[in-house]
């Protein structure tokens, strides 16, 4: 088993330096620029390599609010850091995963996942911290089941329960609009 990466504070905002054995072996830094909104994300780069930059592809809502050109630059702004603090456990993760040379596999599903409009029922919920979490997706409340529904594909529900189990709620269930339940 190799060792684990330790993290340091790095000199920009929202990044940090992955050193193993007190070497350096990379650095991970969020970038977001309301002028470059398409930018947006976390980028992995190591030290003496003549290559770029690698973004990582950690959340969907990352995607998302790099495609939005409507929120306001301050609200955009907010937003993306918002964004940074809820994925940072997520970046780290996969920056050491492929710093190793592994990615964890995907689990294989005994049925396929169809993309379309879910409903995710959560406890434990705080509302605000979902709709931060979540800003593109409907909420609603009954008792204390909090409702989030959205379109997911395969990737974006990962990323979403993902999410989901940063903040420390509950999933009770998940159910895809429009389709019967029977007990």
């Amino acid at each position: 088993m190799q060792p684990d990466f330790a993290h340091r504070p790095a000199a920009r905002r929202h990044s940090f330096e992955l050193m193993r054995d007190d070497v350096l072996e990379a650095t991970l830094a969020w970038y977001q620029d309301a002028a470059d909104r398409r930018g947006l994300g976390w980028y992995l780069e190591r030290p003496g390599r003549a290559r770029a930059p690698r973004r990582l592809s950690v959340e969907h809502a990352i995607d998302d609010l790099a495609g939005d050109r409507l929120r306001s630059t301050a609200d955009w702004l907010e937003d993306a850091d918002s964004l940074a603090m809820l994925t940072t456990d997520r970046a780290l993760r996969q920056a050491e995963q492929l710093l190793r040379g592994e990615l964890t596999p995907r689990t294989r599903r005994l049925d396929p996942f169809r993309a379309g409009r879910y409903e995710v029922l959560v406890t434990a919920a705080d509302a605000v911290a979902l709709a931060i979490a979540f800003p593109t997706a409907g909420l609603s409340q009954s008792g204390a089941v909090t409702v989030l529904e959205g379109y997911f594909d395969e990737s974006s529900m990962q990323a979403a329960l993902d999410r989901l189990a940063q903040l420390g709620v509950t999933v009770v269930g998940v159910v895809r609009k429009g389709e019967a339940t029977t007990r």
